[in-house]
């Protein structure tokens, strides 16, 4: 049997050579990509229309430890079949076991030591979304206490940094003598977390704990289908870098794949921590998205803060109408529903508008509403019982995808995850081996609250809205993918006479980082090329040079890769996420650089370069002009 528990050592020691890793696994079909406010995919308008299944990881852990794979498969068909496309899953949670409203067992039991049997849910849930043609955001951490890690911000993060101190967990809808844990108020809960950000003492560890979890779980390798988990195409992404060459008028797009978000509403955050941890998620997977997860309630000051940082690539907003004091599930009154789908409009409309304002696309991650609790308000259970209707709930639906695809056809939003998905799970079910029942509803809330049931009459409104999604007016021309399986046959093949060459088969940033030195180790070959292509037009003529010349550029990217792989990998990787501009590449170039003279007596020489006087690559702070070598 394998050992409990995994350390993140591992994930620290492979790091760099997952950073290095070609780019040519990262090119295929069917990525999400960002344009402007709007998502694609291929070329297409593609809008989220998702579900959060925060309960994904463990419930396709092994049946041992807590799991139901079968189960699993069921609900994601299910999903698959009413048009899910996306869901929101949490990569994070942390113990003790002992500690109460957690999800058990957990993936980070105490810090840096991880529960691999978990860890093999993870890797089982996204091979599983893939084959159910699925992307996910991955979450990172949460705020609320249910995952352990960031209750109240961070508090589980607070008491590990400070030699394991009681947390003040808040009243909870548990009652005594059950649940003995809640100590404290939810002010005193809500300071003792905030510690995480601005008590000096303990913030630079608490920061670095976050960090190393950040770590193991990016440069994760999957132990089902062997894919890395900041390659994997199935984590949805949507960076886009857009880069404007006026003089040639041509707008480049670099288009990335994978989404990771910092926390479940990381509330007040501060905006150099958002920067700070965004930044470090992306200087880790330059071809990965990265978000924030916060729910937009306190105003556009907060979403500013938190959305405008470069290092931010989407905008959220979650709408919870019970929660805030709008809606009153026991009132049966027409004007209490009005009251609701009012504060929506606004509330998603404000949160649009923010968004577009700044450039970048907006989800709703989360709305729910519970059932008709007005059918009986006596019962104050009576909302929480899954035969309960949702009359209201359905109408509350129909009214935010509407409004959802009104405006993404305007380019104002990207989609919505309702909360959540229960599938096949219900509070009587019995309580598995680590006392769990995994629906839609987390441990500190009642269960039953806002989860919708594989049954429920809310799951025919989504699929009636999700299959009448139209985005005409997003696209004026479009045309479907066509596949063959045909092979394919040169129809002009080079002559018999013609000896053979193997295709270079580089993209576009390896070659231009190769390219000087190619230019002076093929130098001969090349000058025969262009005097035979001078000396007749025909391009058949010079077919036996042109071929010389790709055998030496060959054979020059086999010696790169043989005594200068670790540099060369390097500067092309920084060309390909800068736009290819040499100029923010220096650092790498010149690593890069010094090996090709040491290993191989090539240096780079631009032609044209002032005779006695540093070439461009070579200056310290040289002046920038719109195209530089």
């Amino acid at each position: 049997m394998k050992p409990f528990f995994i350390t993140s050592f591992t994930a620290t020691i492979v790091s760099a050579q997952i950073l290095t890793q070609p780019l040519a696994s990262y090119q295929h079909f069917g990525y999400v990509t960002v344009n402007g406010t709007r998502f694609l995919r291929n070329g297409e308008p593609y809008y989220v229309a998702g579900a959060n299944y925060w309960q994904g990881m463990n419930l396709a852990s092994d049946f041992s430890w807590g799991g139901n794979r079968t189960r699993l498969e069921t609900e994601l068909a299910h999903l698959q079949s009413i048009g899910i496309n996306n869901l929101r899953i949490m990569a994070a949670s942390e113990g003790p076991d002992d500690q109460p409203f957690r999800m058990r067992p957990s993936l980070m039991p105490s810090p840096g030591i991880y529960n691999h049997h978990i860890l093999d849910g993870l890797d089982y849930l996204l091979d599983a979304l893939d084959k159910h043609s699925m992307t996910a955001v991955v979450t990172l951490n949460n705020y609320w206490h249910w995952s352990g890690g960031v209750p109240k911000r961070f508090a589980q993060y607070v008491s590990w940094a400070d030699n394991d101190s009681d947390i003040p967990y808040p009243p909870s809808w548990i009652p005594d003598p059950v649940n003995n844990y809640s100590s404290g108020s939810y002010d005193e809960f809500y300071d003792y977390a905030y510690r995480f950000y601005d008590d000096d003492t303990i913030s630079s560890k608490t920061n670095q704990l976050f960090k190393n979890h950040i770590n193991a779980i990016m440069m994760r390798r999957n132990t089902i289908n062997g894919k890395l988990y900041n390659e994997d195409p199935v984590i949805m992404g949507m960076l886009h870098r857009l880069s404007h060459i006026y003089n040639d008028n041509v707008l480049i797009c670099q288009c990335y794949y994978l989404a990771w978000e910092i926390a479940n509403e990381p509330q007040l955050a501060p905006k150099k921590w958002t920067t700070e941890i965004a930044k470090f998620i992306r200087q880790r997977s330059p071809y990965q998205l990265v978000t924030a997860g916060i729910e937009g309630k306190y105003g556009f000051e907060d979403f500013w803060n938190t959305h405008s940082s470069p290092e931010i690539d989407y905008t959220t907003c979650h709408l919870w109408v019970e929660n805030w004091g709008i809606y009153n599930a026991s009132d049966s009154s027409p004007s209490n529903l009005d009251s609701a789908l009012d504060y929506a409009d606004s509330f998603i409309s404000n949160c649009s508008g923010w968004a577009v304002g700044m450039g970048k696309p907006m989800v709703l991650e989360e709305f729910g509403m519970a059932r008709d609790a007005w059918r009986d308000p006596s019962f104050p259970l009576y909302k929480y019982n899954p035969g309960t209707a949702t009359t209201n709930k359905d109408t509350y639906y129909r009214h935010i995808f509407r409004l959802i695809q009104k405006l993404a056809s305007h380019g104002a939003s990207a989609g919505a995850n309702f909360w959540a998905y229960s599938g096949e799970g219900y509070p009587s079910d019995a309580s598995n081996s680590f006392d769990m029942v995994w629906i839609g509803d987390p441990q500190h809330e009642p269960r039953g609250w806002y989860g919708v049931y594989h049954n429920d009459t809310t799951v025919s409104v989504i699929k009636d809205a999700l299959c009448g999604l139209d985005f005409s007016p997003l696209m004026t021309a479009t045309r479907d993918p066509v596949f063959t399986s045909t092979k394919f046959v040169d129809p002009t093949p080079a002559p018999k006479s013609v000896p053979p060459v193997e295709e270079i088969g580089l993209t576009s940033a390896p070659l231009k980082s190769a390219s000087f030195f190619i230019g002076q180790y093929c130098k001969d070959y090349n000058a025969d090329f262009m005097l035979c292509k001078n000396e007749n037009n025909d391009p058949e003529h010079c077919l036996k040079e042109g071929r010389k010349v790709t055998r030496c550029a060959l054979d020059l990217i086999k010696k790169l890769r043989e005594n200068c792989d670790a540099e060369f990998e390097k500067h092309w990787k920084c060309l390909d996420v800068k736009n290819q501009d040499y100029y923010q590449c220096r650092k790498e170039e010149r690593q890069f650089n010094s090996c090709v003279f040491e290993k191989l007596g090539l240096q780079k020489n631009i032609p044209g370069s002032p005779e006695g006087q540093p070439q461009i690559n070579e200056k310290r702070n040289p002046i920038m002009k719109p195209h530089q070598k």
